[in-house]
């Protein structure tokens, strides 16, 4: 009987039951014990390794994406590239250690360079010119899920070295200079593919942190610059996450400061108006950014021949007046199919037909009523919606079942009823006042007792 090795073992079984289990270091070790386990091994690891990988700003680790880029089989695995947030300028604190000051310094002054003199952008053009099959950049501002080979989280390439060197973990930027910098980081991304000559068809701007979003300067396109001109016109799928309104980004005067929504449109309007073929838009908004939602919803419910091609649209963590939406999405009537309200509250507005036949403020089913209708719309997902109530600040609206979201699929007409006859409203009980016969009742029992007294 010949002897057992893992050379005759059948490649699923090596695959699945061995290398499937492994730590990364193990399974390095194991594909170097043999050019024939190797060979076995490569299409899985580099499936595994180098489909999708997240990087930081910081010359170690955009110089390994060149290397990837530059390598002549692992760059035809990489179709999406992360760019993490991760950045040296949110610690409040600073290492004990000479050695460990010295390295947060070299990299602070390293990233905050990429950055101003646009040697970020440079690296990033050379690496997208070389990677054949790239089709989703995205901007992240945490660590994914689905390391289970390490029990670990997927990270940005380069942060657990900058752990090791300066003994601290890096964080994201918050507040106003988060808005900033995802802002820079998203302008970046745009022209360094103009300038690789490079269309993509998916970018997705995913933010956890919901206090801040990419500015409205953010989205300017010159009229000259065709090459951006062309990015965007390739696009199939655009997500982002906006602070419209954010002073920092503003293009407005300093002493601008009226609640109402600008007459002029957003720059983000004139951005979106080059996505042709654009098929699935998303966006969320950060924080409370009222006046922002405002000015972008009526300038898409205003603005003709947008988003021709549209099929999938998404909207997230926004508070809007209903009509509002009711104006909107019939824009879109002649090719959205999918159709996501996440985290939204609709705004009172006294008019008749918000409210039920119980007079009370109820406009998300008169809305979704609208929304039935739409000849070629196939599925509606919901979730975590509610609306303003008069003399409370927001009465959510539960769930069939208590689900946290809620999907239609087939014939909208009979499904979105279906949905509203689910809904849970825990509604305030009314008051009550007393009639005039129980007053006079009350006002002779105390006479009584007067008269008693006396």
């Amino acid at each position: 009987m010949a002897n057992a090795n893992l050379l005759g073992m059948p490649l699923e079984l090596l695959v699945h039951i061995i290398a499937t289990y492994l730590p990364t270091q193990d399974l390095g070790a194991l594909r170097l014990t043999c050019k024939e386990l190797d060979k076995s091994l490569f299409d899985t690891f580099a499936k595994e390794f180098f489909t999708k990988k997240q990087f930081m700003v910081s010359s170690h680790s955009l110089g390994t994406l060149i290397e990837i880029s530059e390598h002549p089989v692992f760059s035809t695995y990489l179709n999406h590239v992360i760019i993490g947030l991760d950045n040296y300028q949110s610690l409040y604190h600073i290492p004990n250690q000479p050695d460990q000051i010295q390295a947060f310094r070299d990299g602070c002054a390293d990233q905050l360079n990429l950055q101003r003199s646009g040697r970020g952008r440079d690296m990033l053009a050379q690496a997208f010119r070389n990677l054949p099959n790239l089709k989703t950049l995205g901007i992240r501002d945490y660590d994914a899920m689905g390391r289970l080979r390490d029990g670990t989280r997927w990270r940005s390439y380069g942060v657990s070295t900058i752990r090791r060197q300066t003994g601290l973990t890096l964080g994201t930027y918050h507040g106003g200079s988060a808005s900033d910098y995802v802002s820079e980081i998203y302008s970046v991304l745009l022209r360094a593919l103009s300038d690789a000559r490079k269309t993509i068809p998916s970018i997705e701007v995913i933010l956890r942190h919901t206090s801040y979003g990419m500015t409205d300067s953010t989205f300017y396109v010159s009229p000259e610059d065709t090459a951006l001109q062309a990015v965007l016109e390739d696009l199939q799928t655009l997500l982002l996450t906006v602070s419209l309104s954010h002073r920092n980004g503003s293009t407005f005067p300093i002493d601008y400061d009226s609640n109402e929504a600008p007459n002029m449109p957003p720059l983000l309007i004139k951005h979106l108006s080059y996505t042709k073929n654009l098929k699935h838009l998303r966006v969320n908004f950060a924080g409370h950014d009222i006046r922002g939602i405002k000015w972008l919803m009526k300038s898409l419910a205003t603005t003709s021949d947008i988003l021709p091609n549209l099929e999938r649209l998404e909207f997230g963590k926004m508070e809007l007046d209903p009509t509002l939406l009711a104006d909107l999405i019939p824009r879109f009537s002649t090719s959205l199919k999918h159709l996501t309200l996440w985290d939204i509250e609709l705004g009172y507005q006294y008019a008749k037909h918000w409210f039920d036949s119980e007079d009370r403020y109820h406009p998300w089913p008169p809305l979704l009523r609208a929304i039935s209708k739409m000849p070629k719309l196939e599925s509606l997902m919901v979730g975590r919606i509610s609306h303003a109530a008069n003399g409370r600040n927001s009465m959510s609206i539960g769930l069939e079942g208590n689900k946290p979201s809620q999907e239609c699929k087939g014939d909208m007409k009979v499904e979105i009823p279906k949905l509203i006859a689910g809904f849970q409203v825990d509604w305030p009980q009314p008051l009550v006042i007393p009639s005039d016969d129980e007053n006079d009742e009350d006002e002779d029992e105390d006479e009584d007792e007067d008269m008693d007294d006396e």
